[in-house]
């Protein structure tokens, strides 16, 4: 008896009933693994820090994670007599819609917590910004300007509309000359 009490260990066994409704891994029956002090070792490769800096031709969108943002905002006009009325140029348009979304990207910048403005390796992220402000206009009639142009043309077409369905009413586009030719004869 001796000799087998030596070989035996000082481990605890765990001895499951022949239930077969018993789960070795529920929560009541697992106990958590034993603590160990000393923190685990792990081996770092290091390599030498190294810069490179990269100038005009060298820097190119292949080697940083570009941030390209595309907005259209072109306008396509298409048939006939339609009326376009615009606040400002097309041109202007592009240029506020670039300045709002610079504005929006340095507010939500990784500085406070939204874009990250830097790649992996902690090279600055180029911007683009491509904005297609075009017009394109296919065909006849179509009036495209500001809204004090278009209310013109509004009233134009309204009173050429009147003189057309009433032929004897006295037109205000008839020229001096044959108002003068009236008024003598």
């Amino acid at each position: 008896m001796g000799t087998s009490n030596h070989n035996q260990s000082n481990i605890p066994h765990l001895i499951l009933p022949k239930d077969s409704s018993y789960n070795i891994m529920s929560p009541e029956h697992v106990s958590p693994p034993p603590y160990n002090t000393r923190p685990p070792q792990v081996d770092f490769y290091t390599r030498p820090l190294t810069t490179t800096a990269l100038e005009g031709d060298e820097l190119d969108d292949s080697t940083i994670s570009p941030l390209t943002l595309r907005i259209n905002t072109s306008i396509n006009i298409l048939k006939n007599n339609n009326l376009i009325c615009l606040s400002d140029s097309p041109a202007n348009h592009a240029t506020a819609i670039a300045d709002a979304v610079t504005q929006a990207i340095q507010k939500h910048s990784s500085g406070n917590c939204g874009i990250p403005m830097i790649d992996g390796n902690g090279n600055p992220r180029p911007v683009r910004i491509d904005i297609d402000a075009g017009m394109v206009t296919d065909g006849v009639g179509n009036v495209v300007g500001s809204e004090s142009i278009v209310l013109e043309v509004l009233r134009q077409r309204g009173d050429m509309k009147r003189q057309r369905e009433s032929p004897a009413a006295p037109s205000r586009f008839v020229d001096e000359s044959s108002k003068r030719r009236r008024s003598h004869s």
